[in-house]
């Protein structure tokens, strides 16, 4: 995602925070022990998964998998001589610096930082309109999560922060029955100081 004249990858916390007193993780600035990322590959492929501290190390693991054409997931658990190789070879520090750079070895597109974000996702008939904040709200309910409405914008509160609408990003796929879509809402960093 651009803004102004930096590309930011974007990262959603899918672990739990460090633990105050955990020293293994005191060269590591990610702050979270699992985070989820995804990026087009320079093949083009849809990419994305978990990234993490390799157990009893500093180094970065992934467990990526990829996507179809008609939005299907696979897991890529073997890695074919000639191919990307999307399992870390453990030379990347888990580090915010070390993730880009995982990801820039492989991304279709160079990023400059990451932003955190908090994402969900739904499918919809080809065409249907749809709110993104009436969206959060059904989500928020869902998922039995706090939210409220802030100056004319929702805020959600997850075990991972308070977070706002930030964009949408829509995907056809052609199913069994005809054309749908994928619509995948990103929250922001929602300013925890408003409750």
């Amino acid at each position: 995602m651009r803004i102004g004249d930096k590309n930011y990858l974007l990262v959603e916390k899918r672990g739990c925070n460090f633990f105050q007193n955990d020293c293994s993780t005191k060269n590591s600035d990610v702050g979270n022990y699992r985070v989820f990322i995804r990026f087009i590959a320079k093949d083009g492929t849809e990419v994305c998964g978990d990234v993490s501290r390799f157990q009893g190390s500093e180094m970065l693991c992934a467990d990526m998998c990829r996507y179809d054409d008609n939005g299907n997931c696979f897991g890529l658990v073997q890695h074919n001589p000639g191919e990307i190789n999307y399992h870390a070879p453990r030379v990347y520090p888990y580090t915010i610096e070390g993730i880009l750079r995982y990801v820039n070895d492989r991304s279709a597109e160079h990023y400059d930082d990451i932003k955190w974000v908090c994402s969900f996702t739904f499918e919809q008939k080809k065409g249907e309109n749809f709110t993104p904040s009436s969206k959060i709200a059904e989500w928020a309910k869902r998922e039995h999560l706090r939210h409220w409405y802030h100056a004319g914008d929702i805020r959600v509160e997850t075990y991972t922060g308070i977070w706002k609408y930030m964009m949408y990003v829509i995907r056809t796929f052609q199913g069994k029955t005809g054309p749908y879509e994928r619509v995948t809402i990103f929250l922001e960093d929602g300013d925890a100081r408003i409750v």
